[in-house]
């Protein structure tokens, strides 16, 4: 009867096989990622706008966000600029008044001491007047 039998497997052998199913396995995955990778792009692209417009869309936000700040910004300073101008105005005012105020109070001031002295004069402040009672 005839048998076959394996030969021993040499050391070309093995690598020969190693390196054919590798070729086969790289050129599978190779292909397989290939097709993969065609359908991406374009899932990526269109992500990509749709983010690249929603970004844009964010950023056009802020810009007008930043600009309507400045502006409210800018007309509450002009609000406050004229407020503490009318209010210094007001304070000038106040320092005249109070001003005008302590002339009078120091010219009212020197007409009692006058008066003091005159009835200091007059001997006034010591002595009850005569009353003279006619019986």
């Amino acid at each position: 009867m005839f048998t076959l039998s394996p030969a021993p497997s040499t050391e070309f052998e093995r690598f020969s096989t190693n390196d054919y199913i590798r070729q086969l396995v790289d050129a599978q995955t190779n292909a397989a990622s290939s097709t993969i990778m065609t359908d991406i792009p374009s899932e990526l692209l269109a992500t990509s706008t749709d983010e690249s417009k929603w970004l844009k869309s964010d950023i056009n936000q802020l810009k007008d966000e930043l600009t309507r700040l400045r502006t409210d910004t800018s007309n509450k300073s002009l609000s406050m600029e004229s407020t503490v101008a009318i209010l210094q105005n007001r304070i000038e005012q106040i320092d005249n008044r109070f001003d005008r105020m302590m002339a009078e109070m120091t010219s009212f001031q020197d007409s009692l001491n006058w008066m003091m002295r005159a009835m200091a004069r007059a001997n006034m402040d010591k002595d009850p007047p005569l009353i003279v009672q006619k019986s």
